[in-house]
């Protein structure tokens, strides 16, 4: 099994974003402009060190988050990390509400973001809008009752009855 790290990025990581963004075949809107004063992004890498995955977010009215792993480690947890970390670094920046929009045909990304915690705030054409509160409380936002972010377990203490740590 593949020993991942997850870190704060660092200004030389846009080598590692524009390749991600290569390999997803996404629109250069998701790096325009990047880095920005108060920009957020977490990188994965292997145990030799090389990027394998990020997530990132302008510091918006409402960030909206971007994600992508590379081919050969989805599937084994890299993009749950990042979207924790980068939700942990939000937060710690006083961030409440994350936003993403996930095409409906990204089956296996809308079950991610289920998954951790962004809810759907609405359907626009072929493509789903979700919110996430990364924030200790809940709160209404959108339209959108968000609950408190449920908060990643680690070996530190036990999970809450019915909770397995991550």
């Amino acid at each position: 099994m593949t020993t991942i790290k997850v870190r704060n990025s660092v200004p030389e990581d846009i080598a590692c974003l524009v390749e991600l963004r290569q390999q997803l075949q996404a629109a250069d809107w998701w790096l325009e402009g990047w880095p920005r004063e108060g920009d957020l992004a977490v990188i994965a890498t292997n145990e030799a060190g090389d990027c394998i995955g990020a997530a990132w977010c302008h510091r918006e009215t409402m960030p909206r988050v971007v994600a992508g792993v590379s081919e050969g480690y989805r599937r084994q947890g890299v993009a749950e990390a990042l979207l924790h970390a980068l939700a942990d670094r939000a937060a710690a920046l006083g961030v409440s509400v994350l936003h993403a929009t996930v095409w409906d045909s990204n089956i296996a990304a809308l079950r991610l973001a289920h998954k951790v915690g962004f809810v759907e705030r609405s359907r626009v054409g072929d493509r789903t809008e979700l919110l996430w509160n990364v924030s200790d409380v809940g709160i209404q936002s959108g339209g959108v009752s968000l609950p408190r972010r449920a908060r990643v377990f680690d070996d530190n203490g036990p999970p809450p009855p019915g909770r397995k740590p991550v």
